[in-house]
């Protein structure tokens, strides 16, 4: 039941912010659509909307690029697809819930999916030069997005695909 709350949440959610670009949205309104108690929402996204915008993002971004097992060249496509197929979303999710917390966060969960698939024979660890590498790129990505978001999305996206994947990543030569 937990996990079908949940999803139902962040459903409407995302429905409510793909329509149309919002200034404003409020827990009490995706309460009141949702039709579920306040003690319920906060029992279950008790960072309030911050933690149903998070959810969203694991969701639909980060469980899929894990279970997919994205190298870095194909991370990049799928998530630069995800904005550009959910601009409105991501333009909401951008302005009504972002902050350096969640920009950061964002790139600490993109390195964690991607490390395992980066250097798989290397533990992660901040200690490591390809980590601190991978770090940086996903800084990079998440750079592109918000550059990118901030424009209306004018630049072309094979002109930011190929600023990304254009990073040596083989640190052995």
């Amino acid at each position: 039941m937990t996990q079908l709350l949940v999803n139902a949440v962040c459903g409407v959610a995302r429905q409510d912010l793909s329509g149309a670009y919002l200034r404003r949205y409020t827990a009490s309104e995706l309460i009141a659509k949702t039709q579920i108690s306040r003690s319920a929402f906060y029992q279950h996204f008790d960072g309030g909307l911050r933690d149903v915008f998070s959810t969203t993002i694991e969701n639909e971004v980060l469980r899929p690029m894990r279970l997919a097992r994205f190298s870095w060249p194909e991370a990049v496509d799928f998530v630069l697809n995800y904005v550009r197929h959910n601009q409105i979303l991501v333009r909401n999710l951008y302005e009504l819930g972002s902050g350096p917390q969640k920009i950061c966060w964002f790139r600490q969960q993109l390195v964690a999916v991607i490390w395992p698939h980066y250097r798989p024979d290397e533990p992660l660890t901040s200690d490591c030069c390809c980590w601190r590498q991978l770090s940086l790129l996903c800084g990079a990505l998440v750079g592109e997005i918000q550059c990118w978001t901030c424009s209306d999305f004018k630049e072309e996206l094979w002109r930011i695909r190929l600023r990304l994947q254009s990073f040596d990543l083989d640190t052995s030569a």
